[in-house]
C-alpha cells in the first residue's frame, strides 16, 4: 500500500448498504415525490446563456466542438440506444455505443422504485500481479475486465430526452406509459475497481482500495432523435461518494473541473478482504 493511499480513511464492507441506502434516498429527492401527494408535471426551466468553460463536462464522451473534457480519455458515460436506423447514436460523427451486461428487475408495486435496497460484496483481486503473456491463463485483475460496475435509476428530468414535461413518481414519463414519455436522465451509482490510478487519467481511486461517485447523465436530443444539441449531447454530473459529504469539486457540468475528479481525505474508499 503506498503512503497516500494509506493515509486515506477507509471504511469497512459493512457500510456498502448504508451507502447504497444514501443512493436511494438522494435518488428519491430528485426523482420522486411521496404517492400519498399528487406529484405536479415539471417543465423544462427558462432557457439562459451560459459561455462555457475550455474543460468541463458538457459531453463525457468527448467530441463536443466547444468544450474539452476535464478527464482525459472521457468518463464512463450511459449507454444510448436510438438515433440511427441500426438503433445506435453517433455524436459528432462518432459511435458512442458499448456493452453494459445488466440485470433488472420491474413491479408493480406502488412506490417501490424509491424504496428499494441492495447488498453487495466486492470482488477481491488475485494476490499475484496481473500478467499479459499466456492468454486463456494469465492473472486477471477487475479494472481490466471492464471500468465500473453499478446501480441505476431514471430521473425526472424535462430538459433530456425526449425534453418534455415529467411527472415524478409515475408510469406516464415511459413511452409505453404515455408515448413518447417524459424527459428523463440515468443516475448510476458507480464502483470503481482498484489498480488503474489515478482517476483522472484512468478509473481507479488508488491501487488498493474500491470507490464509487454518483453520476446523472442526460440526453440533449428531442424525441426521436430529430436534432441533438452537437455542443452538449451528454451532459454529465459527478460527484465522489464523501464521508463528510462535500464533493471534491463542482459536480455540474458546466463548472467542473480537475478537483471534481480527484479524490481527496474524505472520499469513501473500500477495502473487499
Amino acid at each position: 500500500m503506498d503512503d497516500q493511499a494509506s493515509s486515506r480513511r477507509t471504511r469497512p464492507m459493512s457500510l456498502l448498504t448504508s451507502l447504497l441506502l444514501v443512493a436511494g434516498v438522494v435518488t428519491g429527492v430528485l426523482a420522486a415525490r411521496s404517492a400519498a401527494l399528487p406529484a405536479p408535471a415539471v417543465a423544462a426551466p427558462a432557457v439562459g446563456l451560459i459561455t462555457p468553460a475550455p474543460v468541463g463536462g458538457l459531453d463525457c464522451n468527448g467530441y463536443s466542438p466547444r468544450q474539452r473534457t476535464v478527464k482525459g480519455e472521457g468518463m464512463v458515460c450511459a449507454e444510448v440506444h436510438g438515433g440511427s436506423a441500426n438503433g445506435h447514436l453517433w455524436d459528432n460523427g462518432f459511435y458512442i455505443g458499448h456493452d453494459e451486461p445488466l440485470i433488472q428487475f420491474y413491479s408493480n408495486q406502488p412506490g417501490s422504485s424509491t424504496d428499494v435496497a441492495y447488498s453487495q460484496t466486492l470482488p477481491r483481486d488475485p494476490r499475484a500481479r496481473p500478467t499479459v503473456k499466456n492468454p486463456g491463463r494469465d492473472v486477471t485483475h477487475f479494472f481490466e475486465l471492464m471500468p465500473a460496475m453499478w446501480y441505476s435509476m431514471d430521473l425526472c428530468d424535462p430538459g433530456s430526452y425526449p425534453q418534455l414535461p415529467c411527472t415524478p413518481d409515475s408510469d406516464t414519463n415511459t413511452p409505453n406509459g404515455s408515448y413518447p414519455g417524459g424527459g428523463s436522465s440515468f443516475l448510476e451509482l458507480q464502483f470503481y475497481p482498484p489498480g488503474f490510478a489515478p482517476f483522472l487519467d484512468g478509473l481507479s481511486c488508488d491501487n488498493v482500495h474500491w470507490c464509487a461517485a454518483l453520476t446523472i447523465d442526460s440526453l440533449e436530443c428531442t424525441n426521436g432523435f430529430t436534432t441533438c444539441n452537437n455542443n452538449c449531447v451528454e451532459p454529465v454530473n459527478f460527484a465522489w461518494i464523501q464521508t463528510n459529504g462535500v464533493p471534491t469539486g463542482p459536480p455540474s457540468p458546466q463548472l467542473q473541473d480537475n478537483a471534481s475528479f480527484t479524490p481527496d481525505r474524505s472520499t469513501l474508499l473500500m477495502d473487499p478482504r
